[in-house]
C-alpha cells in the first residue's frame, strides 16, 4: 500500500490498481473475470475496531464493478442502480484488497456484476493462496442504461420535516436545503459513549475522512421509536476531477460509502439503547439509487447532501439500519437498508 494513512481525497481512497488477467481458469476466478487490487489505505473507524469501515467495500466494489463495464465496453453509458452485499468476514486495514469481478449477466438494459473481496498480506500475492480462502464481502451490483426522457415519470417521498426543530425545516423539500452547515456538528465515525471515552482519555484524533458528515442536533423526536429519525449532511471534502454527467458511479460511490456511516450506533441512539449496545457488525446491505428527474445528476464533491435514517425492528440479536439520501434539490438519491448483528448490555 502506499500511504500509511488513508488518503483524504476520496477518488485517491478507492483507488484500483488491474491485475493482469488469469489465463485459465482457477477456483478463485475465470478467465473473463477481471480482478482489481487496492492501493490506498481504507479507514479504520477507531483503532480498536476489529475490521475496515463497511462502507469503504460498498464503495470500492462498486468502483471495481464499473470499471470493468468501462473497460470491457468502452463508451458505453450505464448508472449503477441496486447494490446488495453481504459482510462475510473481518479485514485488516494493513494489506491490500483483491477484487474479482465477474459476470452475471450482459443484456441490452441492465449489466449485473458480481464482486467478491479478499484480503492477502501486504509482502506477497499468490492466487492460490488466495483461492483457498474464503471471501469477506460480496456484492451484487446492477448498471442500467438510461431510459429515453420521453419515458420519464417522477414521484417520491419527501423528507417528514416534522420530526426536525424548527431552525431546520429547510432540509427538502423545503429549499434552501441549509441554514448553516456550521450548525450542524462534525460527526464521529464511531458514536458510542464508550468509544467516545475512551479517544478522550487516549487522545485520540481520528484521520481526515474523504467523506464530511455532519450531523443535524435533534432537540426532540417521537415517542414512537418506529417515527424516529435520524439527518445528517455530508460532501467530500475535496473535489472530484470528473462531474457526475462525466462519471456518475463515482459519484454514486461516494453516496454509498456515507450510508454505512456510524449506521447500527444511529439506530440503536433511536431505540434509546446507545449506552448499552456492547457489540454491533454489518451482516447485508442493500442500496438503489435513482436518476434524477432533472439533470445534472447528485454530485457529491459539491453540494451539501442530507442522509435521513431510522430503524424499524430490533430483537433476536439483531438491528435494522434504513435511510433516504437527497441532493440539494430535494431530489432522493438513493434508498438503503442495513441488517446488523447487535448485542445489548443488560446491566445498562
Amino acid at each position: 500500500m502506499k500511504e500509511d494513512q488513508p488518503p483524504s481525497h476520496f477518488p485517491d481512497l478507492l483507488a484500483l490498481q488491474e491485475f493482469p488477467s488469469v489465463s485459465s481458469p482457477s477456483s478463485l476466478c475465470h478467465s473473463d473475470d477481471r480482478l482489481y487490487v487496492s492501493i490506498n489505505k481504507p479507514f479504520k473507524p477507531f483503532p480498536l475496531s476489529r475490521s475496515v469501515y463497511g462502507g469503504h467495500f460498498l464503495a470500492q466494489s462498486l468502483h471495481a464493478a464499473s470499471l470493468s463495464i468501462a473497460q470491457s465496453f468502452p463508451g458505453l453509458f450505464v448508472v449503477a442502480h441496486s447494490l446488495h452485499a453481504n459482510f462475510l468476514a473481518r479485514s485488516s486495514s494493513e494489506s491490500p484488497f483483491l477484487y474479482v469481478v465477474s459476470t452475471v449477466q450482459t443484456g441490452n438494459r441492465f449489466l449485473v456484476r458480481l464482486v467478491r473481496v479478499y484480503q492477502y498480506p501486504a509482502e506477497q500475492f499468490d492466487l492460490a493462496q488466495i483461492a483457498s480462502a474464503s471471501p469477506l464481502f460480496i456484492a451484487t451490483i446492477s448498471f442500467k442504461t438510461p431510459e429515453p426522457s420521453a419515458q420519464l415519470f417522477f414521484s417520491q417521498s419527501s423528507i417528514p420535516s416534522t420530526s426536525l426543530p424548527d431552525e431546520w425545516h429547510h432540509i427538502p423539500p423545503r429549499p434552501p436545503i441549509l441554514a448553516s452547515p456550521s450548525k450542524a456538528i462534525p460527526h464521529p465515525d464511531a458514536d458510542h459513549p464508550g468509544i467516545l471515552a475512551w479517544a478522550a482519555d487516549n487522545n485520540y484524533r481520528p484521520h481526515k475522512h474523504a467523506i464530511d458528515v455532519r450531523r443535524v442536533p435533534m432537540t426532540t423526536n417521537p415517542d414512537a421509536f418506529s417515527h424516529r429519525r435520524s439527518f445528517h449532511y455530508y460532501k467530500a471534502i475535496s473535489h472530484f476531477v470528473s462531474r457526475p454527467s462525466e462519471d456518475p458511479n463515482l459519484h454514486l460511490c461516494a453516496h454509498a460509502y456515507v450510508s454505512d456511516r456510524n449506521s447500527l450506533f444511529v439506530s440503536a441512539d433511536l431505540i434509546g439503547k446507545r449506552n448499552s449496545l456492547a457489540f454491533a457488525a454489518s451482516l447485508s446491505h442493500s442500496i438503489v439509487f435513482y436518476p434524477p428527474p432533472i439533470a445534472p445528476a447528485a454530485a457529491a464533491d459539491e453540494d451539501w447532501c442530507v442522509m435521513e435514517t431510522s430503524t424499524s425492528r430490533s430483537g433476536d440479536g439483531r438491528l435494522s439500519y434504513n435511510g433516504r439520501l437527497y441532493d440539494a434539490r430535494g431530489f432522493m438519491i438513493a434508498e438503503f437498508m442495513q441488517d446488523g448483528l447487535a448485542i445489548f448490555s443488560s446491566n445498562l
